[in-house]
């Protein structure tokens, strides 16, 4: 059974496919520094990482889930009519 929760406003399910920014970028022929721009403020993707200190400089994991992948290209779709 999966188990939907609430993940930062929206519905999201645990063991939905999140996919690295790498791997959007690969399916939809996009560079990666433009596929983590136009992710980079949204609410509904996961990062994991630590924040920034000195002598560090702060690495973050972003993982999108599948539904919100769909919903940006389709987003992404209305702009260009």
């Amino acid at each position: 059974m999966v188990v939907p929760f609430t993940f930062f406003g929206g519905a999201v399910t645990a063991l939905e496919k999140h996919y690295t920014i790498k791997e959007v970028a690969t399916l939809w022929g996009f560079s990666v520094g433009c596929v983590r721009t136009i992710f980079r403020d949204r609410s509904d993707v996961l990062r994991l990482g630590h924040a920034e200190t000195l002598h560090t400089r702060c690495y973050m994991n972003i993982r999108v889930p599948e539904s919100v992948v769909t919903r940006v290209y389709a987003e992404l779709q209305k702009r260009r009519e």
